[in-house]
């Protein structure tokens, strides 16, 4: 008898009347089913099971941490959006930021060494603001205007392009969640280069700072769903304005890295890493509201994460080391 089949065996009586060479072939393919079948299987385990990982308190009957608020009544999660967290950053309104730096003319010094959060930075009717809203952003653009989307990696390493208003459309009916893959979670930022952006951004007032200059900063704008950000990175130092919505920061210092899975968004960390008993030590951190603004220091490793719908931002990238040798 021959039985072929990736969990049987192959057999033979001796009364068996196949020959051994038709015996070899039924062998042959039953290597080649075997090694289908766990290919197969192997891929189908990796889109369900390895790519969605297991949440703490999950409440979902197929244990994959897909609970949502749209199939399931009470979604639990370690880390969630709608609670409000801590800061242990310092936070300075206006004037205080102004009498602190006094001696540098109001102006945060080149290379300041500890982040900083500005509240009360800018009013709601701040021309900026308005221009930005989601109701009168896709007004300032041509029709079919497009924007490239990065992935939410550390490196942003793949890229896409498509129309600004598809790209808002699906971004306010969605959710990015713990769960999601970095490569395939796309997100707005940053490239914005053109001479349409340029134009866009042409009424923002860049922050008080000593390399806050059209010559030594380079600005960014974006735009993010519920829990889309950016996975753990560093660069050098800058600011970054929430315009419109709240987005959550977390920081370490250059000499704290931390350890994450370049694999997923920021949310996953936050889901598992961050709600850890095994986390070596708690990072700075804060939610930056629509008016506020943070200091990222030079070096400072850091993730984001976007709280509501329509979360918009602009980031000043500033050339501090540049600017200590012409200040």
């Amino acid at each position: 008898r021959v039985s072929i089949g990736c969990n049987a065996f192959l057999f033979f009586d001796e009364a068996s009347t196949m020959s051994k060479a038709q015996l070899l072939l039924l062998f042959s393919l039953q290597v080649i089913l075997c090694s289908l079948t766990h290919v197969t299987s192997y891929n189908s385990s990796k889109t369900e099971t390895d790519t969605k990982p297991l949440a703490v308190n999950d409440c979902c009957s197929d244990n994959r941490g897909s609970c949502t608020p749209e199939n399931k009544e009470h979604p639990s999660w370690n880390w969630d959006l709608n609670d409000t967290h801590p800061c242990n950053i310092r936070r300075m309104s206006k004037e205080q930021f102004q009498n602190e730096f006094e001696s540098s003319d109001g102006l945060l010094p080149l290379l300041y060494h500890e982040p900083i959060v500005l509240h009360s930075y800018r009013p709601d009717d701040d021309e900026f603001k308005l221009l930005s809203s989601l109701e009168n952003i896709t007004n300032f653009f041509p029709t079919g205007f497009l924007v490239t989307l990065s992935s939410s990696n550390s490196f942003s390493s793949f890229r896409q392009t498509i129309p600004l208003t598809q790209y808002i459309n699906e971004m306010l009916s969605t959710e990015v969640y713990p769960h999601d893959l970095s490569n395939e979670t796309w997100y707005f930022f940053g490239q914005t280069y053109s001479s349409e952006w340029k134009e866009f951004l042409g009424s923002y007032p860049l922050p008080p700072c000593q390399a806050c200059t059209k010559d030594l900063s380079a600005l960014s704008f974006g735009i993010g769903n519920r829990g889309s950000g950016v996975q753990w990175h560093f660069h050098g130092p800058g600011f970054s304005e929430t315009i419109h919505g709240r987005k959550h920061w977390v920081l370490y210092s250059p000499d704290q890295k931390p350890d994450y899975d370049p694999n997923y968004a920021s949310r996953h960390w936050m889901e598992y890493a961050y709600s850890s008993s095994l986390l070596p030590s708690p990072p700075r951190e804060c939610t930056i509201h629509a008016g506020e603004m943070i200091y990222f220091p030079d070096g400072w490793h850091h993730a984001t994460i976007n709280l509501d719908p329509y979360t918009a931002f602009v980031s000043t990238f500033t050339r501090d080391r540049d600017a200590a040798i012409f200040l």
